[in-house]
């Protein structure tokens, strides 16, 4: 039997692009990427003697997408909370992401994580994204490269774990 496990991706949105296409498709991520503002993709996996359907739902955050929100991110059942460490604007749109995301979707029992995407140039701390995580978003915090599948695959399996064992 095969599970469906659905992952709403909110934050940076190039950067989400950046990770389904390297997670999903193991493209490089100095590929381009166009997408209309709405983009779900999906993939196979086999974890822990489960057959596993997952759903990726990205949707932009400009306000013509709003009415749509809802919809889109019904039957999540997790999300990932991307930000570019090297953009403090991005840092400082997590808040607003996170409550237009439980806007749509209330259950407070749905695995989140915040992903840092590292660079050679930060202007946010892991120190100061882990502070967040413990204070807004009571979840886990990562730092990835967009390089690196296998830190990619590490979120992935973190939030499916989380999923299986509540």
């Amino acid at each position: 039997m095969e599970n469906t496990f659905k992952i709403a991706l909110i934050g940076s949105s190039e950067v989400s692009k950046k990770f389904v296409a390297i997670y999903t498709y193991s493209k490089s991520s100095q590929d381009s990427f166009d997408t209309l503002g709405l983009d779900t993709d999906t993939m196979k996996i086999r974890f822990d003697n489960h057959n596993i359907s997952l759903i990726f739902t990205r949707i932009s955050a400009q306000a013509r997408f709003s009415r749509t929100m809802a919809s889109y991110f019904r039957g999540s059942k997790a999300c990932i909370i991307f930000f570019e460490k090297k953009d403090r604007t991005s840092f400082n749109n997590i808040s607003k992401r996170y409550e237009e995301f439980r806007k749509h979707i209330p259950e407070p029992a749905i695995p989140m994580v915040l992903v840092g995407i590292t660079s050679d140039s930060e202007e946010v701390s892991t120190e100061e994204a882990q502070v967040l995580t413990e204070q807004l978003l009571n979840c886990s915090y990562f730092d990835c490269t967009l390089t690196n599948r296998n830190e990619l695959d590490t979120v992935v399996k973190h939030l499916l774990r989380k999923y299986l064992n509540k």
